[in-house]
């Protein structure tokens, strides 16, 4: 199973993730969401490691504008995250399109496809590589309709 399965669930409170598969025993995280202050848009980043323990990254600019943080008479930092939460919730669906995607390719059915489905695509896949007959996939076709 990759790691973008494992990420569907809601970000973490901090808006970090740890990176996958590091040997030197640090707990090494990454920014999810992040701004990109040449630009004055939010960035977004999605890390995992595939089944052969390779790391990838995949980053997006968003539209969403992002603002300079502001310095206080005080000289403390004041962080604007004005926009955060819409770059967040562009990230949530981006990385479930890229799963989606990932199961397509994959032919991976996850535990939210119901069997109907998952029997439908064994017969398009069986018709399209030409190991059984038009006639034949409309047949099972029909069957499935009753599971």
């Amino acid at each position: 199973m990759c790691v973008l399965c494992v990420l569907r669930g809601p970000l973490p409170r901090g808006r970090m993730v740890p990176s996958f598969g590091r040997n030197d025993g640090e707990e090494a995280q990454q920014r999810l969401v992040y701004k990109n202050q040449r630009l004055g848009k939010w960035r977004l980043a999605i890390s995992w490691q595939d089944d052969d323990g390779r790391q990838h990254k995949m980053t997006r600019s968003t539209q969403v504008p992002c603002y300079e943080d502001k310095v206080d008479r005080n000289g403390k930092v004041r962080r604007d995250n004005r926009g955060r939460g819409a770059a967040e919730q562009l990230l949530r669906e981006w990385r479930d399109e890229e799963v989606r995607k990932d199961e397509e390719l994959s032919g991976t059915v996850s535990c939210e496809t119901p069997v109907y489905r998952y029997v439908l695509d064994y017969i398009d896949l069986k018709e399209s590589t030409g190991n059984i007959l038009a006639s034949t996939a409309d047949g099972y076709r029909w069957y499935a309709k009753h599971l």
